[in-house]
């Protein structure tokens, strides 16, 4: 659920290649934050959570060809997944 804020809202992220959707991510809750390419491009991150009020987010890694989860990544954690 998300407040009637009148401003734009990632709610949605799509990862493109080639001009092709590959796969298109909705959080279970709130508005993704951040995302980043990771391991060269094989996965990606994507954080999400809150629009108000709140610091804590959580992030989940993806595999980019697959668009399923991979091993939690935390950020400024050095281990990265892949």
């Amino acid at each position: 659920m998300i407040c009637a804020q009148d401003y734009p809202r990632p709610l949605n992220l799509v990862i493109y290649r080639s001009g092709l959707i590959l796969h298109e991510v909705t959080p279970e809750f709130g508005i993704f934050w951040d995302w980043a390419f990771l391991a060269k491009g094989l996965n990606f991150a994507a954080c999400k959570g809150f629009s108000h009020g709140t610091d804590l987010a959580s992030c989940a890694p993806y595999d980019t060809n697959t668009g399923r989860k991979v091993p939690p990544y935390v950020p400024g954690e050095k281990h990265l997944p892949g």
